[in-house]
């Protein structure tokens, strides 16, 4: 006798998730698409402490170095969600950490200390010559670097787990 209570045998394939029930080309451009949006919310977040830290620092003309250096940064982001999703991926969530990791900006603190040391400007200089555009330029990919290297870190940590907990 059968149970009427069974699932038929069709119903008992199906998939955990909607995700996994659709095409693989469709998932890859979900994918795509949440990590283009994901990265246009992450990016301004991850600014927040940097941009506070460079008002005081950089002239007028040296806000054109910022504004170039998160330009570039935005679109090639945008290109590694479309040509590398899953790296990207990993990027986005260990961004999100660190962007919630500005309540105690010791990262971006630290990240400011090595870019300014990098462009040749002592921390402990008393700033009164404000930085141009070339340094400003330099000092934010070179901020954008480490606070990305950072973000994969975090976010390729955080993958492996999930996956050995799958």
């Amino acid at each position: 006798m059968q149970n009427p209570y069974q699932a038929p045998p069709e119903i008992k394939q199906t998939t955990n998730s909607v995700a996994d029930a659709l095409p693989l080309e469709e998932q890859a451009l979900r994918t795509r698409r949440t990590c283009l949006v994901t990265w246009t919310v992450i990016l301004p977040l991850n600014m927040i402490v940097p941009a506070l830290m460079a008002v005081n620092l950089v002239s007028w003309s040296g806000t054109g170095g910022i504004l170039a250096a998160v330009t570039i940064l935005y679109g090639l982001g945008l290109w590694c969600c479309v040509a590398l999703p899953g790296l990207a991926v990993r990027v986005l969530l260990g961004g999100s950490i660190v962007a919630f990791s500005q309540f105690f900006p010791i990262i971006q603190v630290f990240a400011g200390v090595i870019a300014l040391e990098l462009a040749g400007i002592p921390f402990d200089d008393d700033y009164s010559k404000p930085i141009g555009p070339l340094q400003a330029f330099l000092i934010t990919t070179t901020v954008a670097s480490i606070l990305l290297g950072i973000s994969l870190l975090i976010g390729s940590f955080l993958h492996y787990v999930k996956q050995q907990f799958k």
